[in-house]
């Protein structure tokens, strides 16, 4: 039991598992992105690659593991700043300063983090339980962007999501990396670069889409 206890319920082992479920969900994202900016390659690419994509055969299980993995960052992360709030209250109590720097994506992780998952909820309602318009005989996922970000409402809402989620990334990116140790005057500058770059690409790359459509169906 201790093994388990110092593994996952230590101040360590929490923030381990925070930074593993962290790099795995940008990886996710990174793929999804890729798999989205297909779009501008025209119909055929991309009903092709949604339809190939959708006869993966562990695609369910894949699914599964996939919310079990934002669950997971989501606990881990709700733990971690209730943890955070206590030290902070402590050392109030006994007068000493703890912290204070940061930038202010760092100090509100929790509510980017609340912000991001209404719309992740709202985004999968719309999309995944979507009934998918078809074409030829076959499923039309680029005519399904059209249809859905056709709506000013919801395209404005979705730029809006992928801009607060970019923010988190700014530094759960470089954040992910220093809870697994990579931590290091001489390449944490580059990390710090990279995490803003990165979080510049999701945010701009997310909402090409729904700026396209409203762009081209004014």
């Amino acid at each position: 039991m201790s093994w388990f206890r110092r593994v996952f319920l230590s101040s360590i082992g929490k923030k381990f598992w925070m930074g593993v479920t962290g790099v795995l969900l940008c990886l996710f994202i990174a793929f999804h992105l890729t798999a989205n900016l297909v779009f501008f390659l025209g119909k055929e690419a991309y009903n092709g690659l949604s339809a190939s994509l959708e006869k993966i055969p562990i695609l369910p299980l894949l699914e599964v593991g996939l919310f079990a993995l934002f669950g997971l960052h989501i606990l881990l992360g709700i733990v971690l700043y209730f943890d955070n709030r206590s030290s902070r209250d402590r050392y109030a109590v006994y007068g000493t300063k703890l912290g204070g720097f940061g930038t202010w994506a760092s100090k509100n992780m929790i509510w980017t983090g609340a912000i991001v998952l209404i719309y992740l909820g709202i985004h999968v309602r719309r999309f995944v339980f979507s009934e998918v318009p078809e074409l030829n005989g076959h499923a039309d996922y680029h005519g399904l962007n059209f249809e859905v970000f056709s709506s000013t409402l919801y395209a404005l809402w979705y730029i809006f999501g992928v801009a607060v989620l970019a923010v988190h990334i700014s530094h759960g990116f470089q954040s992910a990396f220093r809870s697994l140790g990579v931590n290091h005057p001489v390449y944490t500058p580059f990390l710090e670069w990279l995490s803003a770059a990165a979080a510049v690409v999701v945010g701009v790359g997310f909402a090409s889409i729904p700026i396209y459509v409203l762009i081209k169906g004014a």
